[in-house]
């Protein structure tokens, strides 16, 4: 099973990878994925329900669940890993292991704030849908409204920005925004790169699929300039407030450069602040813990942040993005959806995965186990998925 896992790609993630920029209008070709309308999937799924965590696993389970965990940090050399494990029937399961400077001196712990990159398009998708529920905005919003000075076409609407099919190639791979990634950088200058040096689409809105960075940094600016709030303002009101977050922050000009993230690459090369918190954005700009992490998504489908219409539209008409022999993979507006389709295995897993040099991240809810997990690591790997797969093995399905 572990192999299936290992197949998995990165998908919708920051990527990041901090290369040097090459002398071509883009660092590398935009991955680009054909849609079929009949192809996509509505989910229709239970929220978790309240997630206190005031009780532990049973004591075989926990056992096995810190025996997979405890084999993959010694395996891999991870310099800081976290996990939490929160089911509202089956009970609350967490550990860290390693550190979080370049001494390797002090430990992390499941109140260590990490930053948790793309997981907050999660949040920019609710802030989005939250100004819909409204009245403010609606999907159908030509994007060009908000930005008359840039060549945008009238076809492209805030529905293709969220779910990655408006043909905006990623602003990470335009070279100007690649390099001096540790410095700051504001969201127009990174969007004006792109409509500089790539004006042009990589396909008509709604025909395709590319993950891109672009469109939920242009998000996060019509959320500010259609509301008159700023996205930490919006996102404390409408996410952290209700859902009585302490340790959760939306990284923001007021606030970024109060925090020092020391991440590794895969040689063990320690980075401050490899990629400066704010920049990116709505896109990924959140820092949180584990378990803080799992509350918003569980409150999230529980229908604490949006109503149920809102909320729904979050996995609705979900396009098939990637698929292989024992899985298939799906996104809709902010949330992804794994399905995983070999006999024995079958279940999906709904949430999305972070990842800024080089730290990564893991947020998902397992319907069928009812259970909501989330990882974080501070040194590059390629993936979380077979850490992430094999521990929600160990817990039982919900009947």
């Amino acid at each position: 099973m572990t192999m299936l896992f290992c197949l998995l790609s990165m998908l919708f993630v920051s990527c990041a990878s901090g290369v040097d920029p090459k002398n071509c209008a883009l660092l590398e070709a935009p991955e680009i994925s054909t849609l079929n309308p009949a192809e996509r999937i509505t989910l229709s799924i239970p929220g978790p329900g309240e997630l206190t965590g005031s009780y532990a696993f049973d004591d075989p389970v926990s056992q096995d669940l810190h025996t997979v965990f405890q084999a993959t940090y010694d395996r891999s050399i991870h310099e800081g890993m976290q996990v939490m494990v929160l089911s509202p029937r089956q009970g609350l399961w967490e550990m860290a292991e390693g550190y979080t400077d370049e001494q390797r001196t002090k430990k992390i712990s499941q109140d260590t704030q990490l930053h948790y990159a793309s997981i907050g398009k999660i949040f920019t998708a609710a802030i989005i849908l939250k100004l819909c529920q409204d009245g403010i905005l609606t999907l159908d919003d030509p994007v060009a409204r908000w930005f008359p000075h840039k060549s945008i076409p009238s076809s492209m609407k805030i529905d293709h920005l969220l779910r990655h099919t408006s043909g905006l190639v990623s602003n990470e791979l335009i070279p100007a925004n690649a390099i001096n990634k540790g410095e700051i950088m504001s969201a127009n200058a990174i969007i004006g790169t792109v409509f500089s040096e790539h004006p042009d689409l990589l396909f008509p809105p709604g025909t395709a699929y590319h993950y891109s960075n672009t469109g939920y940094i242009l998000l996060g600016l019509i959320a500010e300039r259609s509301s008159g709030k700023s996205m930490e303002s919006l996102f404390y009101s409408i996410v952290t407030t209700p859902v009585g977050l302490n340790h959760t922050k939306y990284l923001s000009e007021k606030n970024a450069n109060s925090y020092d993230f020391v991440s590794f690459d895969q040689a063990g090369t320690a980075y401050h602040n490899a990629e400066h918190p704010e920049r990116p954005y709505g896109a990924g700009s959140l820092i949180s813990t584990p378990r803080e992490a799992a509350l918003m998504l569980a409150a999230l489908l529980n229908g604490k942040i949006l109503d149920a219409k809102h909320t729904a539209l979050m996995i609705t008409d979900m396009n098939r993005i990637a698929k292989g022999e024992h899985y298939q993979v799906y996104y809709g507006r902010g949330l992804s959806c794994i399905r995983i389709t070999r006999e024995g295995y079958r279940s999906d897993y709904i949430g999305h995965k972070g990842f800024i040099p080089f730290m990564l991240s893991s947020l998902f809810y397992c319907p069928q186990k009812n259970t909501v997990m989330t990882l974080t690591s501070n040194r590059y790997i390629e993936t979380l998925d077979p850490l992430m797969f094999n521990l929600y093995e160990k817990i039982r399905n919900i009947e």
